[in-house]
């Protein structure tokens, strides 16, 4: 089946990402200057990283728009896998020195400042990055993109983040005990760490052609079995996702006496079942008769992936 163009994420996305980290930047450090919280300068350690992170955006979304050529005959859609986990790396990074920076804190107090400004700006930006977010999790469902995903479940662990931070400083505010606010930045700089952990472990198994969900591929095998009935059968099927596109191949045993025209017309249905249930896929079917011995041997192979 031809290879075809899967829909693609505009690039305004990445331009709304880096306009947004910019602008949350800048209200954060702000804050911090007037707060002289620890936990606020956590929040803004971690929009340091959002900035570099939605270059980074930007850059994937214009490659992985590239057609496919004849140097990548599978298209380009695999660079938003090696972002994402980029991502997920500076994510880490920055968690290490919010954890640092609130140690450091704990062990030497200082008391904070004007408290009630920061608190005003960090929420403004814990806002602006809500609706970003929320944006951007949408379009992400719609073109089925692990980059713009990944950034949206950043931001909004971003508006956690900030949201922990506003906590500790009303409980400072209340409490009197400025250590409570050190203390939030470690409990965040832990948090943030698990998100990105977990960005790279999506991205990895992208790269290393992780099979497709065992719920995708229940489905799958229903829809091809429905099509081939009962005079055929199926075997050695193979899953894997390259950005928003699906990669599907097996092998179909059909009677030797079934004409080629016949199979192909099979074919072509299983291959339009396929997409209209999961929009981009690129199906690969081999062919073989069921009545040969030969197109058993190749059984430990199905056994293989299915364990």
């Amino acid at each position: 089946m031809a290879l075809k163009q899967p829909k693609k994420p505009k690039r305004s996305w990445g331009w709304l990402l880096i306009s947004a980290a910019l602008t949350t930047l800048v209200l954060k450090f702000v804050a911090y200057q007037f707060s002289g919280s620890v936990g606020i300068f956590s929040d803004a350690a971690e929009s340091l990283v959002n900035v570099t992170a939605a270059f980074f955006v930007l850059f994937a979304l214009t490659h992985a728009s590239k057609p496919a050529d004849r140097e990548h005959s599978y298209g380009h859609e695999k660079i938003e896998f090696f972002s994402s986990g980029l991502e997920g790396t500076m994510i880490i990074m920055a968690a290490i020195w919010i954890i640092y920076e609130a140690t450091f804190r704990f062990l030497h107090p200082k008391p904070l400042l004007d408290v009630g400004l920061g608190l005003k700006l960090v929420v403004l930006a814990a806002a602006i990055n809500g609706v970003v977010a929320k944006f951007l999790l949408r379009s992400a469902k719609h073109f089925d993109s692990i980059v713009l995903e990944a950034s949206a479940k950043h931001l909004w662990s971003d508006v956690w983040t900030t949201g922990a931070v506003v906590i500790g400083l009303v409980l400072v505010m209340i409490t009197k005990v400025p250590w409570l606010d050190p203390l939030m930045a470690f409990l965040i700089g832990l948090n943030v760490i698990w998100s990105g952990v977990q960005l790279i472990a999506r991205s990895y198994g992208g790269l290393m052609d992780k099979a497709l969900p065992d719920e995708e591929i229940a489905k799958i095998k229903i829809l091809i079995q429905k099509e081939i009935g009962k005079e055929c059968q199926f075997h050695a099927l193979r899953t894997r996702k390259s950005g928003a596109r699906r990669f599907i191949d097996f092998h179909l045993l059909m009677p030797g006496q079934i004409s080629l025209k016949k199979s192909h017309e099979m074919t072509f249905k299983i291959e339009k079942e396929l997409e209209k249930n999961f929009h981009e896929t690129d199906v690969t079917i081999h062919m073989e008769p069921i009545e040969d011995p030969k197109s058993w041997e190749d059984g430990s192979l199905s056994r293989r992936i299915e364990e």
